[in-house]
């Protein structure tokens, strides 16, 4: 019994040793060009977040609008290398189904025409791990601002129900009805090639379609 307890506790030690070993002497397979640019897409999606976030607030702190306008370039430059190398990946991925198409070919066995993705790259290797080492020390050091960033109000934008500044000049709801609907109603001169325009502009939900629709519903048109 003790001999067989013997042979199972070196048996165990053995592999367990042989483990260690394969461990240390193995060394780790750096990440594909694939892995790296999914990390790329991860880093900029959380600075993405981070920087819609400051956009719906209302900083006041200059220091803050520099730093914010910091991260918004570096979030641009980042998604402008991202769409680089997708687009070298959809070059070579063409690469290697027109290369396949004409090679099965018989009629162009002896010439085969490649479409090239391009003599010189748009980026490599070392931008893309220049631009993920840039971009995770902006998210290190993005854990102040993010902090600071919930110190200011959200910027709540609603439809202008009751008035709508135009031209420094404040007008209610009726008035800006009419305003629109006098210019839709004003005759164009004859043999006019320019047509007037009205444009109706303003943020992001703050009534602009609301304001075409009422004007639509309006029983003078």
């Amino acid at each position: 019994m003790n001999a067989l307890f013997s042979a199972i506790l070196g048996e165990l030690a053995t592999r367990s040793l042989s483990f260690l070993i394969d461990r240390c002497s193995s060394k780790p397979q750096p990440p594909s060009k694939e892995e790296k640019i999914q990390r790329l897409e991860r880093v900029l999606l959380r600075l993405a977040v981070a920087v819609e976030d400051a956009d719906g607030r209302r900083v006041t702190n200059h220091a803050m609008l520099r730093q914010l306008n910091m991260l918004r370039q570096d979030m641009h430059r980042g998604y402008y290398l991202l769409d680089t190398f997708r687009l070298q990946q959809t070059h070579e991925d063409d690469d290697k189904v027109s290369y396949n198409t004409l090679a099965l070919s018989k009629v162009n066995s002896i010439k085969r025409v490649r479409i090239p993705a391009g003599s010189k790259r748009l980026g490599d290797k070392g931008e893309l791990e220049q631009m993920l080492d840039n971009l995770e020390i902006t998210i290190a050091d993005m854990v102040e601002f993010v902090l600071l960033l919930n110190n200011y109000p959200c910027i709540h934008r609603h439809p202008y129900n009751t008035y709508l500044f135009m031209d420094k000049y404040m007008f209610g709801r009726q008035m800006e009805m009419e305003h629109v609907i006098s210019f839709l109603l004003h005759p164009e001169p004859p043999n006019s090639e320019n047509l007037g325009v009205l444009p109706i502009i303003g943020a992001a939900k703050v009534g602009k379609s609301t304001l075409v629709e009422h004007v639509c519903y309006d029983e003078r048109e």
